[in-house]
């Protein structure tokens, strides 16, 4: 049977790579997709990208539940994905391998499942980041905020950048000094390029990427 495109998520990031001493920022679409048979895990990882373990550990625990409950206020069922990430053009131009972890990615992981879960599509003019710290919902602050707006700014098809409020917990003043600064100096210098949308829980992260 031939899946309905709308079961498919797509959510746009920027991942961040250090290879030789070098950052690399490359934009990267993670796709989620409902499958129509029940699997082992309800996430299974497809593609050429590789998922850190503790990373899909993480996934299940928090992202899919939050999903879930989304899905269940509306009355729909729990659903089974694959999901994936793609377009590293900086990993395939500069040989650096293609993995995905750490956790700045859960918020666009979120994003591609529920609109998988719930046939919605998003906004593909947006990028967010941001690590999903609870089942609650809540955003906090990631790393390489300089980075990843540089890569964003060089795309001429992205419009906003979504990312963790700087001030919705401690994340931020748990960076060293010297990285707050820089990050801080980023988000100033791109105001009036990019639309900011700084967002503290995954509601607001979601209606922020709503067409």
């Amino acid at each position: 049977m031939k899946k309905n495109p709308q079961s498919i998520g797509r959510a746009k990031t920027v991942l961040v790579f250090h290879h030789g001493g070098e950052t690399t920022a490359a934009i990267t679409s993670v796709i989620a997709q409902v499958t129509e048979e029940a699997q082992e895990e309800r996430i299974q990882i497809v593609g050429p990208a590789g998922f850190d373990p503790k990373l899909v550990t993480h996934l299940h625990r928090i992202i899919l539940p939050l999903v879930d409950t989304i899905a269940a206020a509306l009355q729909l069922p729990q659903s089974h994905f694959t999901l994936s990430a793609v377009n590293l053009g900086a990993a395939s131009s500069s040989d650096i391998g293609f993995s995905v972890s750490g956790y700045s990615a859960d918020a666009p992981i979120f994003l591609a499942l529920l609109s998988a879960a719930l046939q919605l599509p998003i906004r593909q003019d947006a990028v967010s980041t941001g690590h999903i710290a609870s089942t609650a919902g809540d955003i906090a602050f990631v790393s390489s905020i300089p980075a990843k707006l540089d890569a964003v700014l060089r795309d001429d098809s992205l419009h906003a950048f979504v990312y963790p409020e700087p001030t919705g917990d401690s994340s931020l003043e748990r960076l060293a000094p010297q990285k707050r600064q820089r990050a801080e100096d980023a988000l100033t210098a791109a105001k009036g390029k990019v639309k900011l949308r700084p967002v503290s829980n995954v509601t607001e992260s979601s209606a922020s990427h709503v067409q």
